[in-house]
């Protein structure tokens, strides 16, 4: 079994802390004996490591934490104007993402149009033909200003919906069949 460089570049680290089966362990070696880029890459690696025994952790002088205290506060603060130009590019740029993501939204899949619409996707599925939507590949999608038309023309019309069922509109129709 041959394995490309990157694959086994990736598990380098797992075989040089003896993480991996015998059958792997032996597919990276026999693959290593013949690939001197992944060789050169797991001696440096195995370097790495061995520098990494040898650190000590940096002990900060006694006076570190009032020194950088004292820097702080001598630190002037940046002037107003570029405070206000900084907050003005910061605003241009958000208004910029949220501009984008309102056109990216306007379409959208059958899940999402299911979570608008409060639905199970299997009950959307059974109004499909009603719906306004198009077909990109073999995915449903659905513009959402198609939709609150959809919506909007449903309610013009006043179809009855689930929240006529109840109330008094319920016991007019049913006294209305019984009679």
């Amino acid at each position: 079994m041959r394995m490309r460089c990157v694959d086994v570049q990736s598990e380098l680290v797992a075989y040089l802390d003896n993480e991996l089966s015998k059958i792997a362990k032996t597919v990276i070696e026999e693959h290593l004996e013949s690939c001197e880029r992944c060789t050169a890459e797991m001696i440096a690696l195995q370097e790495t490591v061995e520098a990494s025994k040898t650190w000590q952790p940096i002990q900060p002088s006694s006076n570190f934490m009032i020194q950088l205290r004292e820097q702080i506060e001598d630190a002037s603060p940046p002037d107003l104007a570029t405070e206000l130009r900084h907050l003005r590019i910061t605003l241009d740029l958000l208004t910029q993402q949220l501009q984008q993501e309102k056109h990216t939204s306007e379409i959208m899949d059958i899940e999402q149009v299911a979570a608008y619409l409060r639905m199970g996707v299997d009950e959307l599925w059974s109004m499909l033909d009603d719906l306004p939507h198009f077909q990109l590949g073999y995915e449903l999608r659905f513009k959402k200003s198609s939709i609150d038309e959809w919506i909007r023309a449903r309610e013009d019309r006043n179809e009855p919906g689930i929240g006529d069922w109840y109330g008094d509109r319920w016991l007019q129709r049913m006294s209305r069949s019984s009679s």
